[in-house]
């Protein structure tokens, strides 16, 4: 079989490993004579490329021409994204073509990704970040296509667009200031609840005089007085009363310690560290009580006191969701006070988080060994990680560990097989993906693998 071409994909790249002893030897895809000879049937001369950012102009001679960062390429770019072996440039018959080697970053064709597309004049490919300009005319010169003749063709209905807009804004202001002088023109309007007298009216021009503005229909005139209606006494707002909630976890974890409360309140944050949450809570009160402290101090007590007591009831609630059977709902309790307690800036874990840690760590890892006895390592592999965020050195973090191992041995595995025997490599890259949920390292790599082969080998 044809030798595969080594993917960097995932950021490295290897060279490929012989083949076994007795395999068939690789069938190269071109010989090294005809790179430099175009096809029969094909562009009459070679193509170019312009690049933007520096304003130069490349000729793409001779075929096939390979863009990448590597020593061996025909243009070599220093990008960041850029891949080894980037992209090729073919000719075919009668037009030129551009195929992604596989690279990290992919290739796009006037903002469009692509694999393998047929050039045309003037067309724009971006390279991990880098823009280049195609120019494959036979007749037209390399200097007569440029980016900003590029980005305007095609596109003369903006200019008519800008044209139309301020014809509208003229005509609209026009008619506006019409209207406004003609409102100008007319008779003042009396104040409300006001009576037209006799000498008012005489000195009112008559409506026949006065022209009505565009679109008025007004009524023939009443005699008597003009009235405008009265609006109705709009009632006055009623206060509304929102009891304030009880302190939450959120919300006492949320409000930052006072300052000057750390050295006031050492004594009592040691004692609660040591397990003693009754005899911290009393020194706290009475250091909120003394009132030869600075109101600063005290304001730190009582939140220093707020976030203990919290803290005590949230272990206590924890402990009777455990003791009644109700597992999830009793560690998600110590979860929250695991993350209320850091507020505190402890320097080191209380009793009672520690006692949280082991007990929670050793229930997720049970669950784990459980799932891998039923033959479900992803849900094992959750349920460990769970554990060994609480316990880095415990036996959940080992059993982890091993778990990676194992899904980096088949990996590697089924890599070293890739140019002997695909089909076993394959079901190598399968059986990664079995083992280790989505997300991780080895079934990211795995399944790049897997589609890698399906789109261009079409091995399923």
């Amino acid at each position: 079989m044809t030798l595969s071409m080594a993917c960097d994909r995932d950021g490295w790249s290897t060279t490929p490993l012989l083949p076994a002893m007795g395999a068939p030897q690789p069938t190269p895809l071109a010989d090294t004579d005809d790179r430099g000879v175009i096809r029969e049937g094909g562009p009459d001369r070679a193509p170019w490329l312009f690049l933007p950012a520096t304003g130069r102009w490349l000729e793409l001679a001779p075929l096939p021409f390979v863009v990448g960062s590597a020593g061996g390429c025909d243009l070599r770019i220093a990008g960041a994204g850029l891949s080894r072996r980037h992209a090729v440039f073919e000719a075919g018959a009668g037009c030129y073509r551009v195929k992604d080697l596989c690279s990290r970053a992919g290739l796009r064709v006037n903002g469009q990704p692509v694999r393998q597309v047929a050039l045309a004049e003037g067309d724009r490919l971006h390279l991990a970040g880098i823009e280049v300009i195609f120019a494959g005319s036979r007749t037209a010169l390399p200097a007569a296509i440029s980016p900003r003749q590029r980005r305007g063709r095609g596109q003369p209905w903006r200019a008519w667009l800008s044209v139309v807009l301020a014809l509208l804004l003229t005509m609209g202001y026009g008619s506006y200031r019409l209207r406004s002088m003609d409102t100008e023109a007319g008779p003042r309007a009396h104040p409300a609840s006001a009576t037209v007298g006799p000498a008012q009216a005489a000195e009112r021009p008559p409506s026949a005089q006065r022209r009505p503005a565009l679109g008025e229909h007004r009524p023939p005139a009443a005699p008597g007085p003009v009235r405008q209606p009265v609006r109705p006494e709009e009632p006055a707002p009623v206060a509304v009363t929102v009891p304030e909630p009880k302190h939450a976890v959120s919300s006492v974890a949320d409000a930052p310690l006072p300052p000057g409360c750390g050295s006031a309140c050492d004594d009592a944050v040691a004692a609660y560290g040591a397990g003693a949450m009754e005899d911290a809570l009393r020194q706290l009160q009475l250091l909120a009580a003394d009132t030869d402290r600075p109101d600063q101090v005290r304001q730190g007590a009582r939140r220093v006191g707020q976030i203990i007591a919290t803290l005590a009831s949230t272990y206590g609630e924890g402990r009777a969701l455990l003791d009644t059977g109700r597992s999830e709902a009793g560690f998600a309790a110590w979860a929250r006070f695991l993350r209320l307690e850091a507020t505190l800036d402890l320097p080191a874990p209380s009793a009672q988080s520690e006692t949280i840690r082991a007990r929670t760590a050793a229930y997720y890892g049970e669950r784990g060994n459980a799932a891998l006895a039923a033959g479900d390592s992803q849900r094992a592999y959750r349920l460990w990680r769970r554990a060994a965020e609480l316990e880095p050195q415990g036996a959940s973090a080992a059993a982890l560990a091993d778990l990676e191992e194992r899904a980096r041995a088949l990996f590697r595995e089924g890599y070293r097989l890739e140019t002997v025997d695909l089909r076993q490599a394959v079901a190598r890259w399968r059986s990664v993906q079995k083992l280790v949920p989505p997300g991780t390292e080895y079934h990211t790599r795995a399944t790049a693998r897997l589609r890698w082969y399906a789109d261009r080998e079409g091995v399923e």
